[in-house]
């Protein structure tokens, strides 16, 4: 009999703990896909779009802050807080400066949130020449 006890309060305290786990929840950021190509582009040319940012966690994922690697990229989010399945919208809008001479471009977005992972990137990816 006293077996039997030590077995379900064990079996209790094993749910309890399990419970509490899961009410923590996880967060987790994801990237369609890591590199975003946006071909051929000439001295002074803007490119604009998007990129989707996705909450694949059980939590709430927040967004601290998003930033590009380079100043000839801006950035706008849509939202900063982002329910579990749900996506953000985050727009560029990518100039390509002066060069010396053409070359390939690989300009990071950051996003820095609650993730254990705390950063999550993308990159524009673009071949920059020089005009005329």
């Amino acid at each position: 009999m006293k077996i039997i006890y030590i077995i379900l309060v064990s079996l209790v305290l094993l749910g309890v703990v399990g419970s509490c786990k899961n009410k923590t929840g996880s967060v987790k950021a994801q990237f369609a896909n890591s590199k975003i190509e946006l071909g051929r582009l000439t001295e002074g040319e803007k490119k604009k779009g998007f990129v989707i940012l996705k909450n694949i966690g059980n939590s709430d994922l927040v967004v601290k802050d998003v930033a590009s690697g380079c100043v000839c990229t801006q950035l706008v989010i849509d939202k900063k807080t982002i329910k579990p399945g749900s996506e953000a919208k985050i727009s560029y809008s990518l100039t390509v400066g002066h060069f010396d001479s053409s070359g390939t471009l690989d300009v990071p977005i950051i996003v820095r949130s609650n993730d254990k992972d705390v950063f999550s990137e993308v990159y524009l990816k673009c071949t920059a020449s020089k005009r005329g």
